[in-house]
């Protein structure tokens, strides 16, 4: 064996033009082989020993040849792997049939210039055998190469054995190439099981995710299975707190019971996990247990190489987080990468479904809460309003068919032309439907409702439907009616009370009893209303009835004259024993049933009659009559009887006063009799006294106490007016004319009157006797008025003029004490005496001086 071949100082050369070479097809097959730049092997490398021994020669290549260059797959004595085309003999190897064998290198035109023979190593024979596929492509030579020319070439065994070794170059490239596409294949066939495995988990865990309420419950039994597949040993499901200030694990894939209560409740700061909470991105570490950061302490002491963590995130919260880890792994490839993420989307979408879910269902809950409470419904219906297409929250309202007519099932017949009318206005404005009704609800009770529906319009505008809702308002329509009905009975009570009033002036004013039941019964006819009303007066038996008077209606049938009860049903007893006869409608009521004609000819459906009684006897009714079926209030007929009995309260009035009338004038009578016989008595006793002066002051003052007695007589000795009481008294002396009299109307009270009666009498002596009406022309003024202040008076005033100048009386007699005495006693007494005439004056508490 001669020694290796040294080409590193071969000159350069002119490149090569073998067209061959350059073929596509050609170089296309040797990239399938993809053997160039592998490592060597054995077969390779035996072969080329071998061609070298049998065709002994120092060199031995199984050259590939490259568009660039010439590349040896194995090599005995050459030292490099690679030369380019300029360099290369096997380039002509290509193209030959058969082996192709250059005695002297120098010798031949393709080589003589290649630098390898024209430099070093200076190589001199070359014989090849071209490696040729079964397509026919030829992509190298086997060869073997001396550094001297050899003239005779090889023989014809070392030719054969060439040729067999190329052979078995061919063989073994094929033979590779089969063995890499097998790999290839397997390997494609294995990562499409691994990608099926990790798609059937997906399959899996998106399934049982699908319809869960706890979605990592039935995804760890899902991970569990998959971890070796996936590549990762631990898995880690947390919670995050209600404030995101801590972890709480929930499950867990390959976690020791250790670690597991470790992480029950972790603060954020603890492991890698906290980090995805507080960035709410995904983390993704590789090679841990290389770090030496102390945020990763936690995880290096689980044995945690490679880390995978990703957020569960529901409606941009992160509420979760799941991670992965490996101990025996330092990486995860993207295909696990893209798995763990997947899954941690899936857990997202889960989690915002069921966050959802719950919120829904709490807002269904309030507002199916509401619905209830608020005793409302909810309902969709037709464009046109003819079907009910849905209606929920049936609190009062029965399911309807889709097709069903409404509107005659829930609807009063007497509601349907306004509900009809709202709708079809609402349809014409496309606009909000407002309407209160009454329904027919589920238990086939009436009730009324508040309906509101809006219009439904689609993206063109046009109307779809309607959506509303139906309120139970009946409550609210019950008080509203109930309030009515309480206002209509106040107005009707304040009517009733003002009318009472008025009948209380009325019979306080009365004269007759007569004129008080007329009046009684116009006023309840006013305010009870009716067609007719009036007072009717009974004959001793009780068998007839005279009616003198009636208000009836304008166009309704006066009922005055004499009317017998026989005629008009069984009602005659009851208003005998005055008791009120109250008729609802006379052709339902036993007592008038069978006179219903007779009360139709005076328009008469319903009537109240209420008896007016004297000492214990009826001897009239007040009657109210109505046209229509009338359900009398017991208001109406409580004030029915207080009229009546108002009635009897005046006639009994009317009556005491006619006995009183006629007892003042006997006690009159006779008490003037007794001053008349006082009187006599007192001429007859005191007629042989010289003096008859005081005997005549003394029957004057009687006359004057008798004329003041006439006066109070006339009002019952209960009061007097001071005007006659004044007239009578200076009447008794002398002309009115002689006086100037003036002052309000007062009504004096019995004391008064006899206390002013005796002192205008001894002012009218005084006068005449020595005053102004002594001479012919004097006057006296008289005048009283009412003075107000803390304590209101009465203050009389006296003036003579015209008169002799008066002087204050020298003694004093009973007349001039009298007089000091003042009104009732009070001294409050002034007198004074001048030129002009006597000024007096006199006052009292009007208390005391004016009847209460």
């Amino acid at each position: 064996m001669r020694a290796a071949i040294d080409i590193a100082a071969a000159p350069d050369g002119p490149p090569t033009a073998v067209p061959t070479v350059l073929d596509p097809t050609r170089l296309a097959a040797l990239d399938a082989y993809a053997i160039l730049d592998t490592p060597a092997e054995d077969g390779f490398d035996d072969i080329v020993r071998l061609a070298a021994r049998l065709c002994a020669a120092p060199v031995a290549l199984v050259s590939l040849v490259a568009a660039d260059r010439q590349w040896f797959k194995a090599r005995v004595n050459f030292p490099s792997c690679e030369t380019d085309l300029n360099r290369s003999v096997c380039q002509y190897a290509l193209i030959e049939p058969d082996l192709l064998v250059i005695p002297d290198l120098t010798a031949d035109p393709r080589t003589a210039t290649n630098p390898l023979v024209t430099g070093e190593p200076r190589i001199r024979f070359y014989a090849g055998a071209p490696l040729r596929l079964p397509d026919g492509h030829v992509l190298g030579s086997l060869c073997v190469i001396d550094t001297v020319s050899r003239p005779a070439g090889l023989t014809t065994d070392q030719a054969d054995d060439l040729r067999a070794l190329g052979r078995q170059v061919s063989g073994l490239m094929e033979m590779r190439r089969t063995i890499r596409e097998r790999d290839v294949l397997v390997a494609a066939q294995r990562t499409e099981l691994r990608r099926q495995r990790h798609l059937d988990i997906v399959a899996r865990a998106s399934a049982a995710l699908l319809e869960t309420r706890d979605p990592s419950f039935v995804l760890q039994p899902i991970l569990e299975t998959g971890a070796a597949s996936l590549g990762f040993d631990q898995c880690y499901i947390y919670d995050v707190g209600p404030n995101a200030d801590y972890l709480a694990l929930t499950h867990d894939v390959g976690v020791s019971e250790d670690m597991r209560a470790a992480l029950r409740r972790a603060d954020l700061d603890g492991p890698l996990c906290g980090i995805v909470v507080q960035t709410g991105q995904p983390l993704v570490l590789e090679n841990v247990q290389e770090s030496i950061a102390p945020r990763y302490d936690v995880a290096r002491q689980a044995g945690i190489d490679a880390f995978a963590g990703y957020p569960i995130q529901s409606h941009g919260r992160t509420v979760g987080v799941i991670s992965f880890c490996a101990s025996d792994e330092a990486v995860f490839d993207a295909e696990a990468l893209a798995f763990f993420g997947t899954m941690a989307r899936f857990l997202s979408v889960v989690r915002e479904r069921l966050d959802d879910e719950k919120a829904m269902h709490g807002s269904e809950e309030r507002y199916r809460a509401l619905l209830a409470t608020a005793g409302s419904s909810i309902y969709r219906m037709s464009a046109d309003w003819k079907r009910v297409l849905d209606l929920d929250g049936e609190v009062h309202l029965q399911s309807p068919e889709p097709d069903m007519d409404w509107l005659e099932r829930y609807n009063e017949p007497a509601d349907r032309p306004g509900i009809m009318a709202a709708v079809e206005d609402a349809i014409r404005r496309q606009g909000p439907f407002e309407h209160e009704h009454r329904v027919r609800r589920a238990d086939g009770s009436i009730g009324w409702v508040l309906s509101r529906a809006v219009p439904i319009l689609d993206q063109h505008g046009t109307l779809v439907e309607w959506f509303g809702s139906v309120t139970d308002i009946t409550e609210r329509r019950e008080a509203q009616e109930a309030l009515r009905e309480s206002e209509a009975q106040a107005r009707a009570a304040a009517v009733r009370r003002k009318a009472l009033i008025d009948l209380g002036d009325h019979l306080r004013d009365a004269k007759t009893d007569r004129e008080m039941s007329l009046k009684a019964a116009e006023i309840v006819g006013q305010t009870l209303g009716g067609n007719r009303a009036g007072y009717g007066e009974l004959d001793p038996t009780v068998t007839f009835v005279t009616i003198r008077q009636d208000n009836a209606s304008p166009g309704e049938v006066s009922v005055v004259g004499n009317h017998s009860f026989a005629n008009y049903g069984d009602v005659g007893p009851e208003i005998a024993r005055g008791e009120p006869v109250i008729v609802y409608d006379v052709a339902a009521d036993p007592r008038t049933v069978t006179k219903v004609d007779t009360f139709a000819a005076i328009n008469l459906k319903a009537m109240l009659n209420v008896p007016v009684q004297e000492r214990g006897r009826t001897v009239g009714l007040i009657f109210v009559h109505s046209p229509v079926e009338r359900a009398w209030t017991q208001e109406e007929v409580a004030f029915a009887r207080n009229v009546a009995d108002r009635v009897q309260v005046g006639i009994a009035r009317l009556r005491a006063e006619e006995q009183q009338v006629i007892l003042n004038g006997e006690l009159s009578h006779r008490l003037k009799n007794t001053l008349a016989m006082v009187q006599g008595i007192a001429s007859q006793t005191l007629r042989s006294v010289p003096d008859q002066a005081p005997v005549q002051a003394f029957t004057e003052r009687l006359i004057a106490l008798s004329q003041a007695h006439d006066v109070l007589m006339q009002d019952s000795w209960a009061e007097a007016p001071i005007r006659s009481v004044v007239d009578k008294v200076l009447a008794l002396q002398t002309s009115l004319d002689r006086f100037r009299i003036e002052g309000p109307s007062l009504a004096l009270s019995p004391q008064a009157t006899l206390s002013l009666s005796l002192l205008l009498h001894e002012l009218t002596t005084n006068a005449v006797k020595y005053g102004a009406l002594s001479v012919e022309g004097g006057i006296v003024h008289v005048a009283w008025r009412i003075e107000e202040g803390v304590d209101r008076s009465v203050v009389l005033t006296w003036k003579e003029r015209g008169g002799p100048p008066a002087t204050a009386p020298t003694r004093r007699g009973f007349g001039a004490r009298l007089i000091q005495v003042g009104l009732v006693g009070t001294r409050d007494t002034r007198l004074s005496y001048s030129a002009t005439g006597l000024d007096a004056e006199f006052r009292a508490p009007i208390s005391q001086v004016v009847a209460s």
